[in-house]
């Protein structure tokens, strides 16, 4: 699976997470652009069951996608089938299936990445 390297700018420490509770259209170094769960400033940040936000609404949607294609509903709210199949892509990609989307889920997944109408699948990596 490729990587594409997304700027630091959306980046930073991980010393505690907030929760992820927003998302951004980030372009990474290869010009394709992606959707990923965000907190104001950062991509780092966590969220799991119970958590209701466009956060979860964005994962829900990748999971959906054509990487995944789980057919989840895209409610943002973090559910047990939300929790389920996000499990599903963890152990897929070799991640802790804890059930908890964070900083290793975000850099193990898979990406809808779109780029000129073209949509292709790739892992994400931060300078």
């Amino acid at each position: 699976m490729k990587l594409l390297t997304i700027a630091t700018v959306l980046t930073g420490t991980a010393s505690a997470l907030v929760t992820c509770n927003s998302f951004a259209f980030i372009t990474g170094s290869r010009g394709y652009g992606i959707y990923l769960p965000t907190r104001p400033g950062s991509v780092e940040c966590e969220m799991g069951r119970g958590s209701q936000s466009e956060a979860v609404r964005i994962l829900q949607t990748t999971l959906n996608s054509k990487c995944y294609n789980y057919g989840l509903d895209a409610d943002g709210e973090f559910g047990a089938k939300t929790e389920a199949a996000l499990k599903k892509a963890q152990r897929k990609h070799g991640a802790d299936d804890d059930g908890i989307y964070g900083p290793e889920t975000r850099k193990k997944m898979a990406w809808d990445a779109f780029k000129a109408g073209a949509v292709t699948c790739l892992k994400v990596a931060n300078t």
